[in-house]
């Protein structure tokens, strides 16, 4: 009989047979090629990733644009809002003496002008308490016309000494200044110089000067020395004078 037909015949009645050696040696040379592929590489190791630290990022210090050359060396120091941050009460009671001034205008209003009023105190040596507590009744924190438009936050009248640009309201004359800035610095004059140098006297004692203050007769505000009292004690302001 032919080889071949003998051959053929068996593959014929064992074909599966055949088929599955043939995918088990296709496997195992597949196997033995790889092995010996990696056998024959050298071993390279991954590279560890080095770990780097976060670069901290550098802290700009804010500039608001209200100040002015005046009261720039006073930037130099710590701002009374970092130093009293750790007094959480600041500003966070109702005041009657405000009232329909809502608290966000409050907040503003404070951390606009606490480092102003604390460049006063040190030129002036007028409370900060003070200078913010009458800069907020008088303005209604600096949401009333005389403020928004004259800057006039302290509602200073006119006087035979005033040489600056005068304001009419209501049948009043009231003092007008081109920036908020200015206005403070006339309040510091306004109390501490010409007949009411005597004011430096009462040193940081808040009371005394709201008393003195209504002496002066200057302000339209009844019971002025008991609101500006209780707007000081209710905001806590008083701990801004804490040197």
């Amino acid at each position: 009989m032919n080889v071949a037909l003998i051959i053929l015949d068996f593959l014929k009645q064992h074909w599966w047979k055949v088929a599955l050696v043939g995918i088990f040696l296709i496997i195992v040379f597949k196997k033995e090629v790889s092995f010996g592929i990696h056998f024959k590489s050298p071993y390279r190791p991954e590279r560890q990733k080095e770990q780097t630290q976060p670069v901290p990022v550098k802290q700009v210090e804010k500039r608001d644009g209200y100040f002015t050359e005046d009261v720039a060396s006073a930037k130099k120091q710590a701002s009374l809002i970092d130093r009293f941050s750790n007094f959480p009460k600041i500003g966070r009671r109702k005041v009657s003496a405000l009232r329909g001034v809502n608290q966000a205008e409050i907040d503003a209003f404070l951390n606009r002008f606490m480092p102003i009023a604390q460049a006063e105190h040190e030129k002036y040596n007028i409370p900060i308490s003070i200078i913010l507590a009458n800069a907020l009744l008088q303005s209604k924190a600096g949401t009333n016309p005389l403020a928004q438009a004259q800057y006039n936050y302290f509602a200073l009248p006119c006087s035979a000494n005033w040489k600056g640009t005068l304001h009419w309201q209501n049948g009043n004359c009231y003092r007008q200044y081109e920036k908020a800035w200015t206005s403070f610095r006339d309040h510091s004059l306004y109390l501490t110089t010409g007949p009411n140098v005597n004011l430096l006297q009462l040193g940081n004692d808040y009371k005394a000067w709201a008393k003195a203050i209504e002496a002066l007769d200057y302000s339209p505000i009844p019971r002025l020395a008991n609101q500006l009292i209780e707007v000081i004690q209710k905001l806590n302001l008083q701990q801004l004078d804490v040197e």
